[in-house]
């Protein structure tokens, strides 16, 4: 069974504590030599340990008191990527969501993500698949940066020359650029501004935010899932745009993410192949596979709702809406835990909604929203609980019809970084 690129180490690592947290307490010079002590003798073991590689990252946002929202045990012992707590600015007409990495570490470049339709930029921290790109990003010494497109109705993004909008203040290609809105946030948060920015997302946008003057994008990853003949237009629109402006800025590379499942390769590999040898970008195609989908699976991507609460879901799914599942055997992963088989969805059937919804188990705890902070939506852009939505993303994600997917993650951010020389290419 192939299942999803997450982190997972032992769970005796799982530590509770703050390490960053200051004390209000008067310490000796002897006790402060005691403490300096161990932390170096605590030092040197973690270092050898490469278990200890992902607990205590103290991600945070410049404004934010640190906090130890790293990664988490599941119900299985395993550490997984649990639901992750950004910080929001208002940046000129731009809600933003926001984290850095961990205290100590220095920020190497930004990786800003546009949402596709129908979401928002905290989607990106909250969903399963998205959440694991970011997690891994931060470990990489970037900062992560996705926020709110201007049309609140579609969550889309728009430009007048792409999808014909004629309100000139829904115009996000024109507003982000008059506004210049990465360097204030830049400046709100004291990020330097001569770091490389990377752009990954989900929409059609992110070949619109290559355009803008302020930004200088170095490397694009499509995640543009099933719309291989819309390209075209985005890319010739931007060679002619640069016969006409000599100064209009290109990225220097593009790694398209597809699917066999949802996408057309032959339009995705004309366009590289275009890419490459005509425009002078260096592209790439990287085919991912979607994974399965267990109970261990879903513990694994969605932590939050837990291993009992999976089994519970796909007894019950199984049991009263058995047309909507096929259930395959599958490896030895899930035997362990009495369960040793997978399901494969019936894509968009008419009865999905109401039988997740008729499970019970899809609402989010008031702890959880809670935890989430005032600013974070309660709900997804469709109204649904958070956790609703994490499962319809992992059940699309099955079937290769998901905008984001986890798998390939390193693969996209190692051609990032390379391409913004910042990191090693391989």
């Amino acid at each position: 069974m192939t299942i999803p690129n997450v982190y997972t180490t032992s769970k005796k690592h799982k530590r509770d504590i703050n390490p960053y947290k200051e004390s209000t307490s008067t310490l000796s010079p002897r006790v402060i030599l005691l403490v300096v002590s161990a932390v170096i003798l605590v030092s040197l073991l973690w270092a050898g340990n490469s278990g200890d590689k992902y607990i205590n990252l103290g991600m945070r946002g410049k404004s934010s008191s640190f906090s130890d929202v790293g990664v988490t045990a599941n119900d299985l012992g395993e550490m997984v990527v649990p639901r992750l707590v950004p910080e929001t600015l208002l940046v000129g007409s731009y809600k933003v969501f926001y984290m850095l990495p961990s205290s100590g570490q220095k920020v190497k470049g930004i990786l800003l993500h546009f949402h596709a339709c129908g979401h928002r930029g905290a989607d990106f921290f909250i969903l399963p698949e998205d959440r694991i790109i970011a997690y891994e990003a931060l470990q990489r010494g970037l900062a992560v940066v996705s926020m709110n497109a201007l049309d609140e109705n579609t969550g889309c993004w728009n430009a007048i020359d792409g999808n014909d909008i004629i309100q000139r203040n829904r115009d996000d290609a024109k507003v982000m650029e008059e506004e210049d809105t990465i360097a204030k946030w830049k400046q709100l948060v004291g990020v330097l501004d001569d770091i490389p920015v990377m752009v990954l997302g989900a929409s059609n946008f992110v070949f619109y935010a290559w355009n803008n003057k302020k930004i200088k994008v170095q490397a694009v990853a499509s995640y543009i899932m099933g719309y291989g003949g819309r390209l075209g237009g985005f890319f010739e629109g931007d060679v002619n745009r640069k016969r006409d402006d000599p100064e209009l800025p290109l990225p220097n590379a593009v790694i398209f993410v597809y699917m066999d499942e949802s996408d057309n390769r032959s339009d995705l590999g004309f366009y590289n192949g275009w890419l490459n040898d005509y425009v002078h970008i260096n592209s790439q195609l990287l085919d991912v596979k979607p994974h399965t989908f267990t109970a261990s699976s879903c513990a694994r991507t969605i932590p939050e709702l837990g291993y009992q609460k999976c089994t519970q879901l796909i007894s019950f799914l199984h049991k009263n809406y058995p047309h909507l599942l096929s259930r395959h055997q599958t490896s030895s992963d899930d035997e362990n835990h009495n369960n040793n088989s997978h399901y494969i969805p019936k894509f968009r059937h008419e009865d999905w909604h109401v039988a997740l919804l008729e499970t019970g188990l899809l609402s989010d705890s008031l702890k959880m929203n809670k935890r989430m902070g005032r600013n974070f939506p309660a709900v997804s852009f469709q109204g649904h609980p958070w956790l609703y939505e994490s499962v319809v993303e992992e059940l699309n994600t099955v079937l290769g019809m998901n905008e984001m997917i986890a798998a390939g993650k390193d693969q996209v951010l190692d051609f990032l970084m390379c391409h913004s020389k910042i990191g090693p290419c391989p």
